[in-house]
């Protein structure tokens, strides 16, 4: 985890596995956005279609990522 997201994580109260929990969706955020972008890129806009509206549900349930957001 790169050092500004972990100084984040602690100003936040977070615990060592709520800390666990915020690494995971940030890499499921990182690969997201890596698939989204090569779908955009090749114009498969169906397939980007689809990411975005699968982004859209599960970012909603990333509360590790909005707290790191937030604080």
């Amino acid at each position: 985890m790169p050092d500004w997201m972990t100084d984040l994580v602690q100003k936040s109260g977070m615990g060592p596995s709520a800390q666990d929990k915020a690494e995971g969706d940030a890499r499921w955020a990182g690969d997201f956005a890596d698939k989204l972008t090569v779908a955009i890129a090749l114009r498969e806009w169906e397939q980007a279609v689809s990411l975005v509206e699968e982004g859209k549900i599960l970012f909603s349930t990333l509360s590790s990522i909005d707290n790191l957001w937030c604080s």
